[in-house]
Formats: C-alpha cells, sequence, structure tokens
C-alpha cells in the first residue's frame, strides 16, 4: 500500500500512521485535518486513538450501511433457523441487530 494513495497532502502522510489494514490517527491530528480524514476514510476505516488508545473509528457511510445490513441478515438468519414460527417483526430483529453490533 503506498503512502500517496493513503494520503494527498505532505501533512496526512507524516500524521497517518498504518497498523495492517486500518489507519490510525490522533484525535488531534484528526481535529486539525478533519477534510482530508473525511477523504481517506472513504477507501478504508481510520481509527482514532486518544492517550494511546482507540476511541473511534470513522467509515465511510457506504461501508456503515454495509455493515448495518450485514447485522440484520444475519439476524434474519438466526431467526428462520431457530424454528420458532410466526411473524417477523421487522421492528424486533431491528433492535436485536441494533444490540449486537453494541457488542
Amino acid at each position: 500500500m503506498k503512502l500517496s494513495k493513503i494520503a494527498k497532502s505532505a501533512n496526512m502522510v507524516n500524521i497517518i500512521k498504518i497498523r495492517g489494514f486500518m489507519k490510525i490517527i490522533t484525535a488531534t491530528e484528526a481535529k486539525n485535518s478533519f477534510g482530508e480524514l473525511l477523504m481517506s476514510a472513504q477507501s478504508e476505516p481510520v481509527s482514532i486513538t486518544r492517550n494511546g488508545k482507540e476511541k473511534g473509528v470513522l467509515l465511510s457511510s457506504h461501508e456503515y450501511a454495509a455493515i448495518k445490513s450485514q447485522i440484520l441478515q444475519a439476524a434474519v438468519q438466526e431467526g428462520r433457523a431457530s424454528g420458532i414460527s410466526g411473524k417477523y417483526d421487522i421492528n424486533e430483529i431491528k433492535k436485536e441487530a441494533k444490540r449486537r453490533s453494541a457488542k
């Protein structure tokens, strides 16, 4: 992976670090270069740290929607596999998916 693809400016090249497949940036650096950070998150998630500990992950809205969809599909499949008959309540399925994503 080339740094030129990760960041367009020399400033961002200096502040973004790579661990595995996720970029890592401090909260202060994220604040100071937020526009570039948003652009960077379109290609892969970016971990935001404070005092050396991960406090959040910024990802594209497309990736977020895909994750939500996967969680919902897993909940539906589990419900079908349970053998419990009855009508599907989409609101209950969404609540369960939200609960699981918070883990």
